[in-house]
């Protein structure tokens, strides 16, 4: 057994919903920590079930509700601002938003992390094999 580390996945629920059938391959393949799944109150539920369903009576899945995270209109008002001299005015798409807003998830998750490392997962992407994530000296693999 290797080191112990949350994997999150960063996840609307329509994407949980589409994807949901692939989600045994990642309780299979990703290493042994949980799955934390970040979003809104819907993929709490959502996450409630796959863990009832493909992981009962285990700790594997696991769900954080992302605004207790960062919220995003918080986000969404920062950038805004920021791009206030080229929207002129309009409304900045809250899609536009969306983007920069799982990446701020994805880092602020750091504050609440139970472990010295965890792993960002997409959502919308499915290993086919054994995830490692330390080489042979317990020295993580980074992805940049």
């Amino acid at each position: 057994m290797g080191q112990i580390f949350d994997t999150i996945v960063v996840i609307t629920p329509k994407d949980f919903l589409r994807l949901r059938s692939n989600y045994p391959r990642l309780i299979r393949w990703l290493p042994e920590g949980r799955i934390v799944f970040v979003g809104n109150e819907e993929v709490g539920m959502l996450a409630g079930e796959l863990e009832k369903d493909m992981a009962p009576g285990g700790n594997r899945v696991g769900f954080v509700n992302e605004n207790d995270i960062i919220p995003f209109d918080e986000v969404h008002k920062v950038m805004t601002d920021k791009m206030g001299s080229l929207l002129k005015g309009r409304e900045l798409p809250r899609g536009v938003t969306g983007w920069y807003y799982q990446q701020f998830l994805k880092m602020e998750y750091s504050r609440l992390c139970n472990y010295e490392y965890y792993m960002s997962w997409d959502g919308d992407t499915v290993p086919c094999n054994k995830v490692v994530m330390f080489n042979d000296e317990g020295k993580p693999y980074l992805d940049l």
